[in-house]
């Protein structure tokens, strides 16, 4: 065990970055989590922007004991964008999270528009809704992770977007709801908009990334500002790293934990956060 990582003890980061990718990324998977084993993590969920990753998580994991990978697939356009068969074909392969796209979003392009993705795709951006409604393949993409109980990721989607999505998404039976780093650029969340959908049943996904000196969004006092208005029972914390200019996941996952106390959440809060709700979200 790693000195003061007491509190990662069973823990799960819901979002990192690792290689291959087209973006610089410090670590592949298989040593992710080899160093989060050595913090005592049990589980990390990896996600990539441009390829279906599900497919290799089995092999991953009959490599390193004691600890598990888990991903699914990004909505991107290298997989066909909103593809229902790209969904399927996650979900098969025992994916555990769908996200809606990324960097490829209209929202995106339009608020975040220095980091692009760099696979060619649609130049006006994708989005989930036509005349103010899903699109016919998004509701057949809910009822896919309905039918499988996996999570929904919004990603980065509008906020008008989330909104429609999210509650589209419990009509459908979505249990698992996952509002991706609200503090990002992309979605750029109000705690009074995150308190509204943590009220309807998603879990606020807090990233440490958003607090790091490239985004700048957010500080520790405001992630313990957003953890009091929805409840620990509506938070996972991750670190959405994986970056060559920022510490390990593990040792980020560290940091923000002990950032989190410092500023007055309880040690049994941030358990509740990095233990019980992904175990629930990823049926361990």
């Amino acid at each position: 065990m790693k000195k003061n990582a007491e509190i990662l003890e069973g823990a799960v980061d819901m979002h990192v970055h690792a290689m291959p990718d087209f973006h610089p990324r410090m670590l592949d998977e298989l040593e992710i989590l080899n160093d989060a084993k050595e913090y005592g993590m049990r589980a990390i969920v990896s996600k990539s922007h441009y390829c279906l990753n599900a497919d290799r998580m089995s092999l991953i994991n009959s490599m390193v004991e004691g600890i598990e990978c888990f991903g699914g697939v990004v909505l991107n356009p290298p997989v066909g964008g909103l593809n229902p068969s790209a969904v399927e074909s996650a979900i098969r392969y025992g994916g555990k999270e769908i996200w809606m796209p990324s960097f490829y979003t209209k929202a995106h392009l339009e608020n975040f528009p220095a980091f692009k993705g760099v696979v060619k795709g649609p130049s006006e951006g994708i989005t989930l809704l036509e005349n103010g409604q899903l699109k016919t393949e998004v509701n057949e993409i809910l009822d896919l992770i309905a039918q499988a109980n996996v999570i929904l990721g919004t990603s980065h989607c509008s906020e008008d977007e989330i909104f429609v999505l999210v509650r589209e998404a419990l009509d459908h039976g979505v249990k698992k709801i996952i509002i991706t780093h609200p503090y990002c650029p992309v979605p750029n969340l109000s705690v009074d908009k995150q308190a509204e959908l943590a009220s309807l049943g998603a879990y606020l996904e807090l990233c440490l990334y958003s607090a790091m000196p490239i985004s700048g969004k957010v500080t520790a006092a405001g992630f313990a500002e957003s953890i009091k208005s929805v409840g620990p029972e509506r938070v996972v914390l991750a670190t959405d790293f994986g970056q060559p200019f920022h510490p390990t996941p593990a040792e980020g996952m560290r940091i923000f934990c002990h950032n989190l106390m410092a500023v007055g959440i309880e040690k049994r809060d941030i358990e509740i956060m990095i233990k019980e709700n992904p175990s629930y979200l990823l049926d361990l």
